[in-house]
This record gives structure tokens, sequence and C-alpha cells, in this order.
């Protein structure tokens, strides 16, 4: 039961009503655990290739790249182990780099 109420607080920003309305229904604990665990990794990917896409837009920023650089990789971690430690590396990644688009 962790791993579902971990899941549920990590995707409370990346994952849409509808698609978790959808993910409540499934009956099967592990089809919902795996479901929850791909629509979050979805939503990382969304929003780092939008933040990929404005950072191009807007400036060249080589920190700025290096940082947006490092998001792939972190976030195919989750794939084969989804942990709290690791998603809040990346969350916390994710608004160093908002921060960072900010200011330039």
């Amino acid at each position: 039961m962790n791993d579902l109420k971990l899941l549920k607080k990590s995707s409370k920003g990346l994952v849409d009503r509808k698609t978790f309305r959808k993910i409540k229904k499934v009956k099967k604990y592990s089809e919902k655990i795996e479901a929850l665990k791909h629509s979050i990794i979805s939503g990382l990917k969304l929003k780092h290739l939008d933040l990929e896409i404005y950072s191009d837009e807007n400036n060249e920023d080589y920190y700025l790249h290096l940082k947006i650089g490092l998001l792939p990789p972190k976030i195919n971690l989750l794939y084969h182990d989804f942990n709290e430690k690791d998603f809040k590396k990346i969350i916390s990644l994710f608004s160093e780099i908002e921060k960072r688009l900010k200011n330039v």
C-alpha cells in the first residue's frame, strides 16, 4: 500500500485528472501501480521536452543546457526503480531549471 500512496502523492502535478480517474478504475493492484508509474514518467518527459524547446528558442546558456541534458537519464532511471529520493531530485532539478529560465 505504501507504493500506491507514494505514487499518488508524486502524480499530483504531472498526471491529468482524466488519466488519474481511468487508473483508479483498474482492479489489479500491480497494474494500477505500473499505470501510475508510466503516467508519471510520461508527464516528466513531456515537461522535459517543453523546457528543452523553450530553452532552445530563448537563450544559449551553457549551464542550462547541461542541466537539461541531465534530465533524460534520471527520468529513465525511474522506469527501473521508482524511488522517492530520485523523484525529489528530478523535481528539484526541474525547479532549478525553471528558475534559471526565468532569470535569463
